[in-house]
C-alpha cells in the first residue's frame, strides 16, 4: 500500500474530511489532498503532524507498524 493511500485510508476511517485534517493539523488543505493522492511526499517533519492528526504512529503509514502490533 502506498502512503498516500495509507493516509486517505485512516483519515476515512476516523470519519474526517481533508478539510477537518487540514485545520486540525495545520497542514494546507492543498498540500493534504497532494500526499494522499501520492503526487508529494510529506517531510519527516509533516508526517507526523499527519500521524498524530489520524491518531497514529508514523510508521503504521508506512506499514512498519500494523495497528494490532504495536510495541508499547
Amino acid at each position: 500500500m502506498t502512503l498516500g493511500l495509507s493516509i486517505k485510508l485512516r483519515r476515512k476511517g476516523r470519519g474526517l474530511t481533508q478539510e477537518q485534517c487540514s485545520l486540525l493539523s495545520g497542514i494546507g488543505q492543498a498540500s493534504w489532498s497532494q500526499y494522499e493522492s501520492g503526487k508529494v511526499k510529506p517531510s519527516l517533519d509533516t508526517l507526523g503532524k499527519i500521524a498524530a492528526t489520524l491518531n497514529c504512529r508514523s510508521g503504521e503509514l508506512l506499514g512498519e507498524h500494523p495497528p494490532n502490533e504495536r510495541s508499547e
